[in-house]
């Protein structure tokens, strides 16, 4: 790897620098495993980018990919079945890939590919209903995500959407990016498991995004001390 530095004063993790100079990262530790934190931007070039840099250096048997999306079905009651609210997580099982379209005459074909994300994790994250962040319960919702090349904003074109992938519980931007490294170079397991913050239509608010965001973590976080082994051992070799 190239340069590192020590980020804070315990010194128990430290920013790296890939060998090519192309990206950083934060190494750490969770328990007896070695964890690289990556920021990829948004969309599936950038995240196909960075990935592919930092995964050159630590060569990751997993990829857990956490963040904000938009939700396709909102709930205004608490009856949800496949209805979602703002803050509840998502924990993908499958992406479908939906940004290849064909126009015929009367509407536009949406030509979707899916593609399954890795059992073991997905063992991992299979949780309750409901998962409690700063007293808050939010719902855990395990289904299937849409994942675009661009933000989706406008509410008729997700309308469209999906009426052809009605299974879908919401949509985000960077899960291409990560399945086409794994297509490409192999060698890594990987799930998407993000938080809705919008309902991908013209109203755009940005006030849920930070406690989405944090929630998705500590989500992860709780999910793996779940799964502590009682001697130390790796949360993730058990599954």
């Amino acid at each position: 790897m190239g340069a590192t530095e020590p980020t804070g004063g315990d010194r128990k993790y430290i920013r790296v620098i890939t060998k090519n100079q192309s990206a950083n990262f934060i190494l750490g530790k969770f328990g007896p495993c070695n964890v690289a934190i990556i920021s990829t931007g948004q969309g599936p070039d950038e995240t196909d980018r960075v990935l592919t840099s930092v995964q050159n250096d630590v060569n990751a048997e997993f990829v857990i990919a956490i963040g904000i999306c938009y939700g396709a079905k909102e709930s205004e009651t608490e009856e949800l079945g496949d209805k979602t609210k703002l803050a509840d997580i998502i924990v993908a099982k499958s992406i479908i890939n939906t940004t290849s379209k064909r126009n015929e005459r009367t509407e536009t074909v949406v030509k979707t590919k899916e593609c399954q994300c890795g059992g073991k994790l997905l063992n991992l994250f299979r949780h309750d209903d409901v998962f409690k962040f700063k007293s808050k319960p939010v719902k855990v919702h395990i289904g299937v995500l849409a994942s675009e090349d661009t933000l989706q904003h406008n509410e008729e074109e997700k309308q469209k959407m999906l009426k052809q992938v009605p299974q879908v519980l919401g949509g985000e931007m960077e899960a291409n990016g990560i399945n086409r490294v794994a297509e490409r170079e192999g060698g890594f397991q990987w799930i998407v498991i993000k938080a809705i913050v919008d309902w991908g239509n013209e109203k755009k608010d940005k006030k849920w995004q930070k406690f989405a965001a944090v929630s998705c973590a500590r989500f992860v976080r709780q999910c793996l001390k779940d799964n502590e082994q009682p001697d130390g051992g790796d949360p993730l070799k058990e599954l």
